[in-house]
């Protein structure tokens, strides 16, 4: 097997499949061929195997685009032979992660239409390879029913290259009425550990007035697109997107006022009625008249007299009296 001029790389083989057991013991590496031995004495009509060449290369060596792979196939003695060449593209491995922050705004809620509040969604793009990328960076965002006045506001570290994204990001403020604003995007260079955060951050309120509680959900997503006839990632696009989703109730308060009124014209007219049935019953008399009624006539008539019966007395006590004389 031979194969392009390039030095910075070692190669493995090994059968994975055959009709009939075979073992094969391949030598070094060497001039950029690797040489392979099928160590069976013979191979009749229709055996066939499955050889496998895995490639690992050093990624922070420059390649290029394409290298052409030969393989050749010789029998003992070279009585016959098979070659096939095929060029195969060079893929870099990379592995950038994007994710959601967890102080992102995940709910809100609004009774009043004139009311508005801050929201936030933040995000941060990594890279966790040794190796630069080249990036193009993408913020999108969903809403429906409210309106969002952000602004994008970016951070970087000195291992990123991304000077579009602060410029472009820090002075855009958007106020569509439109349910979706797509297509903001900065192409970037994140070399080893390289590192952007991203916040999306504003004004938050209700559109229209609501007569009926409900909710809508503002959504954000933030997107890594990359050359993939240059890159490739084992994960494939499963960390390359996240988003966050800010659900926003539309509250409707219940009106008292009917309640209220209600209550307080209850109230006045049970307190009418309360005062009415004491004063039947008498609550509102002062004690002696109620004794006063409690007595008979009679006993009233002795009550009344004394004050007479004291004035005949002290009347009578004024009277002059007989001098008291002996009888014979």
């Amino acid at each position: 097997m031979r194969c392009g001029g390039y030095e910075s790389w070692t190669l493995t083989s090994s059968c994975l499949q055959a009709s009939h057991w075979i073992s094969l013991v391949c030598e070094d590496f060497k001039e950029h061929v690797l040489t392979c031995n099928v160590t069976h004495p013979s191979l009749r009509r229709g055996v066939w195997a499955v050889i496998q060449i895995t490639f690992s290369i050093v990624s922070n060596v420059s390649w290029a685009d394409r290298i052409l792979l030969a393989v050749n196939v010789t029998s003992d003695g070279n009585e016959t032979s098979s070659v096939t060449e095929e060029e195969v593209p060079v893929l870099y491995p990379i592995h950038i992660i994007s994710r959601s922050l967890e102080d992102s705004t995940k709910h809100m809620a609004f009774s009043d239409p004139g009311k508005s509040a801050a929201a936030s969604h933040r995000y941060q793009i990594q890279n966790l390879r040794v190796s630069a990328v080249a990036i193009n960076l993408s913020v999108s965002v969903w809403r429906e029913g409210v309106n969002w006045d952000f602004v994008i506001v970016s951070s970087q570290n000195s291992n990123v290259t991304c000077p579009e994204l602060h410029e472009s990001s820090s002075n855009q403020t958007h106020s569509e009425k439109t349910e979706t604003i797509t297509n903001q995007t900065w192409s970037c260079i994140l070399d080893a550990s390289g590192e952007i955060s991203i916040n999306i951050t504003g004004l938050l309120r209700p559109t229209n007035t609501w007569k009926v509680a409900s909710s809508v959900n503002v959504r954000s997503a933030v997107t890594i697109q990359y050359n993939q006839l240059r890159y490739h990632s084992d994960t494939g696009n499963m960390y390359h997107t996240a988003q966050v989703v800010t659900e926003v109730e539309l509250l409707v308060l219940p009106d008292y006022t009917v309640y209220l009124v209600a209550g307080t014209v209850g109230g006045i007219i049970m307190m009418v009625l309360i005062s009415i049935l004491l004063y039947k019953c008498g609550f509102f008399k002062r004690y002696k008249d109620r004794m006063m009624e409690d007595v008979p006539s009679s006993d009233t008539q002795q009550l009344t007299s004394p004050k007479e019966e004291n004035t005949e007395v002290a009347a009578h006590l004024m009277e002059p009296q007989e001098p008291l004389t002996s009888k014979g």
